[in-house]
């Protein structure tokens, strides 16, 4: 085989290879291993560094088939997610190291003081709207509205939203809970009937009208 053959069959190879079946977790294990090589050359002890770059392509590697067959969570963003939080956490213990123990209980205080502020008016808030649908009047404005209208004729606002999303549900249940309905689709007579019962039909209505006979 001559020179120019084999380049050319290496060229296409080379070609096909990157066109069909290159994907991104190869790129990105090449970077690792290049990196790899560079700390194990001018880093003392650097060879540790191999069994990082094995499990972090292993990951590459599960990662992406997990991407492209849309099973399972991809371990990178579990991993990423898991080191993002601690990461965070080590930052908040290094700032409230460094900071004075009363700045960091005043924060506190404070942040707990706002937090139960918020607790009691949302309390506050959802005492106010069953009083008013217990008293019939809408939520948005106070007025009395129409029970039997969604709408209150006041501001123009769904006048009890709760009440009726509950009764959307309970018409949808209702609609889907025919037993004649589902009677009759499990009960269906066969086809030899169904076609006699037309016969019979025909025939009845032709006798019908054809004009009677005096007695």
């Amino acid at each position: 085989m001559q020179e120019s053959q084999i380049k050319s069959k290496i060229t296409g190879a080379l070609r096909e290879f990157v066109e069909l079946d290159l994907r991104r977790s190869y790129l990105v294990i090449g970077g690792m291993i290049l990196v790899g090589i560079i700390v194990n050359i001018f880093v003392t002890k650097g060879w540790t560094v191999w069994p990082f770059i094995g499990a972090a392509s292993v990951l590459v590697v599960i990662s992406e088939a997990a991407q492209r067959n849309g099973q399972g969570v991809p371990p990178l963003q579990v991993y990423g997610f898991f080191f993002g939080a601690v990461a965070v956490w080590i930052i908040i213990v290094l700032v409230l190291s460094v900071l004075n123990p009363f700045i960091v209980l005043a924060a506190t205080g404070a942040l707990g003081f706002y937090a139960a502020k918020g607790g009691i008016t949302e309390y506050q808030r959802r005492a106010k709207i069953d009083a008013l649908r217990k008293a019939g009047r809408c939520i948005h404005c106070g007025e009395l509205y129409d029970p039997k209208s969604e709408i209150c004729e006041n501001c123009g606002d769904e006048a009890n939203p709760e009440d009726t999303r509950l009764a959307r549900v309970a018409a949808v249940a209702r609609q889907n809970r025919n037993p004649a309905k589902a009677r009759a689709a499990l009960n269906q007579p066969p086809a030899g009937a169904s076609a006699k019962q037309k016969e019979q039909a025909l025939l009845a209505r032709a006798r019908q009208s054809r004009p009677g006979r005096k007695k």
